[in-house]
């Protein structure tokens, strides 16, 4: 039978070693489960803002007034030929 690295651990550790590797696995799921969904979060809103530059950027391109703009643009101008 071929043992593991963590079951010759399990019995040579002392007990300041076995405190210290429940300490760093301890720490190692709480950043898991606390910075993981943190960086996903971080990495969503930095996707929403390039896909917000990206918007603007392209309406500034191709639309370079709004719809309510020309509405009124077109109301001055009918306006004034009345």
């Amino acid at each position: 039978m071929e043992r593991t690295a963590a079951q010759i651990a399990d019995w040579t550790d002392t007990p300041q070693m076995l405190a210290s590797r429940e300490a760093r696995l301890f720490l190692a799921a709480q950043e898991q489960r606390y910075a993981a969904p943190a960086m996903l979060q971080a990495a969503q809103d930095a996707k929403g803002k390039e896909h917000a530059a990206l918007s603007d950027a392209f309406n500034e391109k191709q639309r370079p007034r709004t719809l309510l703009e020309q509405h009124h643009d077109k109301a001055e101008v009918s306006g004034r030929q009345s």
